[in-house]
């Protein structure tokens, strides 16, 4: 899994690169071997008139499956990294649970389908 980390519009601090990269091995960790790439690009919206706008996007990029996106807003970039890494721990879950329960079902259809 290749990590890059963009910031629009500032400049990153190797603080902010390392803990964005704790988080997404933190969240991610566990679907590495699904994952091909994971791009996250921090954002300040409205720039310097504050107020709620550092927005992290995380895209991951699956192995023959297509391309996710998990997105938090939040005042603070840190807190913003860690929900946003939150979110795609998540969309990974249901993606996998998804993916059981479909073939589960499809499985059972084509058992009953022989077995009549």
């Amino acid at each position: 899994m290749r990590v890059s980390i963009c910031g629009l519009n500032f400049r990153l601090t190797d603080a902010l690169v390392r803990h964005v990269e704790d988080c997404v091995e933190a969240a991610l960790g566990s679907a590495s071997g699904r994952i091909d790439q994971v791009t996250v690009r921090l954002d300040d919206i409205n720039g310097p008139r504050g107020g709620r706008d550092k927005r992290c996007r995380i895209v991951l990029w699956l192995r023959r499956t297509g391309v996710m996106v998990a997105q938090a807003v939040h005042e603070n970039l840190y807190v913003a990294v860690e929900q946003a890494a939150a979110k795609a721990k998540d969309m990974i879950r249901r993606h996998r649970t998804r993916r059981r329960s479909l073939h589960r079902t499809y499985a059972v259809r084509l058992d009953r389908r022989i077995r009549v």
